[in-house]
């Protein structure tokens, strides 16, 4: 996820280099697809580690209760 928010922020200064740039304004576009791309990634990567962290609190959930099943 480091990594993703890294090429996210690198994205978004050479963006604004391009932008301050007009002899670069030919790539204007292409550099706002590419932080956009990075934009998803980082949530992607946000999303699976949300995910990761809910399924592991569902399976201590379910071993508590299948031990407090256990002893009853």
């Amino acid at each position: 996820m480091l990594l993703a928010r890294s090429h996210a922020e690198t994205g978004m200064r050479s963006l604004g280099a391009i932008r301050s740039n007009p002899d670069l304004s030919a790539l204007e576009t292409a550099a706002e697809w590419d932080v956009q791309a990075t934009q998803a990634e980082v949530r992607r990567w946000e999303t699976e580690d949300m995910l990761t962290n809910l399924r592991a609190d569902h399976a201590r959930v379910e071993v508590a209760d299948q031990v407090a099943a256990s002893r009853a």
